[in-house]
């Protein structure tokens, strides 16, 4: 697959530019294989190669589990559950917001769900916000910043992608433990160190002395330093941050999206989605959206216009209101 490279610079994107890093992860999990990718100063091209895929007939469903998620994270979820001996018949893989809450709507409550949070619609949390889900949840996805979401409601487990089946294994087996069925043993409700340490980071932010207060950016013909108070927002660009300041000039930071906002306070930066950190100082006017979003208009020249994902509005508002 090979396209001409086109350099966004002022257009906003959901996205933490980390698809190519997933994808390559998967290749290498599931096939033991490696992607090719080449750029020139015109083109961005990947190579990946072709899996073959044991033949057989297609299982029929089962209503005791089934998968919220996109084709390869289903397919691995259904083979994990067969594995676990858990899958004589096939659960259902419903991959997208529409169908999922369709399926729930006609359905009797399963007895799990196993559910990743960026469908091919939108955002997961849309459904659960639309159909009240009263089964255990667990989260499989490759974005870290769910975690406070998912467990607020009825997640047991979160899966960050890719993960392998010892990892799929304890899951299941909390689960079984809470359902009062056959587990591992006790271990099985601990929480796997990684997602540990997120949650931790994300209930205890560092203190506010440690919170950046500017920005030493790279150039062409040096060190060019960047105040906090000068960045209207900080955007994720193909794996990149860039902080954007009120005239609309991007300035490369060091460090993921991530990274870049544990850096900040928390007080001045607030999240708009996967790939958006706003400054207060400059929000000019928030305004309702479809799908449970919100417009935000900043006061720069020229005026951007961003907007919060179906996920991160509720806390946005949190945050809005101090």
């Amino acid at each position: 697959m090979a396209h001409p490279r086109r350099p966004k610079y002022h257009a906003a994107v959901d996205s933490l530019g980390t698809g190519l890093a997933n994808l390559r992860e998967r290749y290498r999990l599931l096939a033991g294989q490696e992607i090719a990718m080449t750029a020139t100063a015109a083109t961005f091209a990947v190579a990946v190669p072709l899996v073959a895929l044991a033949p057989g007939p297609p299982s029929p469903l089962c209503d005791e589990h089934f998968d919220f998620g996109r084709r390869g994270a289903g397919r691995q979820t259904v083979d994990f559950l067969a594995r676990a001996g858990l899958a004589p018949p096939a659960p259902p893989v419903l991959r997208s917001v529409a169908k999922a809450l369709a399926w729930l709507e006609t359905h009797p409550m399963p007895d799990l769900i196993f559910s990743d949070i960026e469908l091919l619609d939108g955002n997961v949390f849309a459904l659960y916000e639309q159909f009240r889900v009263t089964c255990p949840v667990i989260f499989t996805t490759a974005y870290d910043q769910f975690l406070l979401p998912a467990f607020r409601g009825n997640g047991i487990a979160y899966l960050l992608k890719p993960f392998d089946y010892a990892q799929f294994r304890e899951a299941l087996d909390k689960y079984q433990l809470l359902a009062g069925g056959p587990a591992a043993g006790a271990g099985a409700l601990a929480l796997g160190p990684e997602v540990l340490r997120v949650l931790v980071q994300a209930l205890h932010p560092p203190p506010g002395p440690q919170d950046k207060q500017r920005f030493s950016v790279r150039m062409r013909n040096g060190l060019y330093v960047l105040p906090e108070a000068n960045v209207a927002y900080v955007q994720a660009d193909a794996g990149v941050a860039f902080a954007v300041d009120a005239a609309g000039a991007r300035y490369p930071l060091a460090g993921t999206l991530a990274e870049v906002e544990r850096q900040l306070d928390p007080a001045h930066f607030g999240r708009l989605n996967r790939s958006e950190l706003v400054n207060i100082a400059f929000v000019g006017c928030v305004e309702a959206y479809f799908n449970n979003r919100l417009v935000v208009q900043l006061r720069t020249q020229p005026a951007a216009v961003l907007t919060t994902s179906a996920a991160q509005t509720p806390e946005f508002r949190r945050w809005l209101e101090g």
